[in-house]
Formats: structure tokens, sequence, C-alpha cells
């Protein structure tokens, strides 16, 4: 299984919001670190079109795109033979909150997912700072732990670099009304993790 597989493989994961965490949550959540990575939405969702839709391997376990075209037919009632990053941005930005979608959590808001008001984060970090932050939050448990952690997070350098000027190429296909409904629809995001709203 490759890196990408062994990421992608949410098998047996359950989130802390599971029944089978009822009883100890709190315990959990007093004391574990609790690490949280945000992402500038509008790049969330290049970066999910370009690795679900636009590089499948062929090995995925769902065919992501034929599932996506039938879900948009069924809310549009029809679709182009090749979908667009446009045919699905119109699709994410009228997806409604209690809506569930596989590979949902790919452009759920963050403030949905991770709760950053209810939830005390140790370190929040960002994507478009990533070796610093990540760096950081390794230095930050190694001096709470007595374990050896090892810091040897398989990344390129480049990849924020290299998503940013992607998402100029993909966002610049939106019209500016699809741009608003980014923006209406992860303005929460957009503000509680201070990106620039332009």
């Amino acid at each position: 299984m490759t890196l990408r597989d062994r990421v992608h493989d949410h098998q047996g994961l359950l989130l802390l919001g599971h029944p089978r965490y009822e009883d100890m949550r709190e315990e959990l959540l007093r004391s574990y670190r609790k690490v949280m990575l945000a992402r500038r939405p509008d790049h969330r969702l290049v970066s999910t079109f370009r690795d679900k839709l636009e590089h499948r391997t062929g090995q995925e376990r769902v065919d992501f795109h034929a599932y996506l075209s039938w879900k948009i037919k069924e809310k549009f009632g029809h679709v182009s033979a090749q979908l667009t990053f446009q045919d699905f941005v119109s699709y994410i930005v009228q997806q409604g909150e209690q809506e569930e979608v596989l590979l949902d959590p790919h452009w759920r808001s963050l403030y949905q997912m991770c709760n950053p008001c209810v939830i005390k984060y140790d370190f929040i970090g960002k994507f478009e700072c990533l070796v610093e932050d990540i760096s950081y939050a390794f230095k930050m448990m190694k001096e709470d732990d007595d374990e050896e952690i090892d810091d040897d997070f398989p990344f390129s350098s480049r990849a924020p670099a290299t998503t940013q000027s992607l998402a100029h190429t993909y966002l610049s296909q939106l019209t500016p009304h699809q741009r608003l409904d980014i923006l209406s629809k992860y303005l929460l995001d957009y503000l509680i993790f201070d990106y620039s709203l332009l």
C-alpha cells in the first residue's frame, strides 16, 4: 500500500463524535495534544478536484468521477461528459449542511469538522506554511513527551507554492458568482483562520 493509499484508507477510523467515545470524549480532549492544519478553502477545492477527478490512479475503491457525475445529474438534471472544475464547484457550493456525500471531508468546512471554537487546540497551523508549522508542532510534542517522535514527515516543501500557482489557474475558470458562492459557503473558515477574502 502506497503512502497515498494509506492516507486515504479510512476503514476503522472513528471520529471523536462516534458513540464509541461518548464516555471518554472529555478525557480524550483533556489529555491528548490537539493539532489542526487549516487550508485556504478555495485551494482545498482545487486540490480535491485534481486528486479525486483528474489524477485518478484506477486503484481507488470508488470511482469518484462516476459517483459525482451521478450526484450532479441527480441535483441539476444534467452533467457534462467530462466533469469540469466549474461543475464540481457548482455542486459543492449547493450541497446542504446535512447532505452526506462520499469523500465530503475533503471539502466540508473546517469549522464544521474540527470545531475550533469549541475544542481548545494546542496548535493550529496552516498548509501555506506547512514546513514551519509541522516542524513547530513536532517540537512542541517532543517537549511534552518522553517517547521519541518521528518527525520525518513525508511532504514536498514545494507543495504550498505549487498549489498556489495551480489554484490561480483553476479558480480563474470560475464565474464571479461562483467565487462569491465559495466565499459564502466557507466564510467562517476564511474568517476563523485569517484568510484573505479576495
